[in-house]
């Protein structure tokens, strides 16, 4: 039993966890632009930060990525950085080790994590292939989420989960997490639970050149429009990884343009 899983059987002895119905939890990627002058060995590689969404403020949420289920890398490595860790290390840190900046850690809405003794802490220096840790704010510390419209496109809550920054060649970071979460104000210790597919994000690993001719352009842009609306489990021409084709995707294909 993990760690999440005592949590809510703990609650349970007092007062059943809730399942909300619904898609009440979402897995966001937002891509992030490496800065190559302060870190220029990192040229050809990229870097996202993985959040979770929900529909309330939920608390301080516990997260976990399960052996077979779990977040897992497809044709590269995670970036670990020499100066890094496993968490995110102080502003003031990069000064000195500027490629520690995006090294591939985990985190509760941007703070240092406590890790569940469920699993071991992942090697700070290999995460291998799929990512195995279950990670929660540090008892006693507040979560506070980001509500930002002009970011996510919506209103709300997000709490980041992670930074993944990976070696050039990759083409997927994806899988599943589980997440226990307090939805509820004034009742702290009623948990609800969500298992949350992390979808791939094409675009974050590699440019959108769907058609693989070496240029972004107007073949792309025909193949994007195509494809516009849900679609399946392989889907190139989701770019953002949300399950669907739409104005975001658009968006990163015309970013990438040339």
């Amino acid at each position: 039993m993990t760690y999440a899983q005592r949590l809510v059987a703990v609650a349970a002895s007092a007062i059943t966890s809730v399942a909300v119905a619904g898609d009440p939890v979402d897995a966001r990627w937002i891509p992030l632009e490496i800065d190559l002058a302060e870190c220029p060995t990192l040229d050809g590689f990229r870097s996202a930060d993985l959040y979770l969404g929900f529909d309330a403020d939920p608390g301080n949420p516990a997260v976990s990525s399960d052996p077979g289920t779990g977040i897992e890398i497809t044709d590269g490595t995670f970036y670990q950085d020499d100066k890094g860790s496993n968490a995110p290390r102080p502003e003031g840190w990069f000064v000195i080790f500027p490629c520690a900046r995006w090294d591939s850690h985990l985190t509760v809405g941007g703070a240092v994590p406590f890790f569940s003794p469920t699993y071991p802490e992942p090697d700070p220096d290999d995460w291998g292939t799929e990512l195995v840790a279950e990670w929660l704010a540090t008892p006693g510390e507040t979560v506070e989420p980001v509500v930002d419209p002009a970011l996510f496109g919506d209103d709300r809550f997000y709490v980041r989960i992670g930074r993944f920054t990976v070696t050039p060649g990759t083409t997927a970071v994806s899988g599943q997490v589980d997440v226990v979460y307090f939805p509820f104000p004034g009742m702290p210790t009623v948990p609800a639970t969500a298992t949350v597919d992390v979808p791939n994000c094409a675009a974050c690993w590699a440019s959108p050149d769907l058609n693989g001719d070496g240029v972004v352009g107007p073949a792309d842009l025909a193949q994007l429009i195509g494809d516009w609306g849900p679609c399946g489990a392989v889907c190139p021409s989701d770019l953002d990884g949300d399950g669907s084709v739409g104005a975001g995707d658009l968006a990163l294909l015309i970013g990438a343009w040339g």
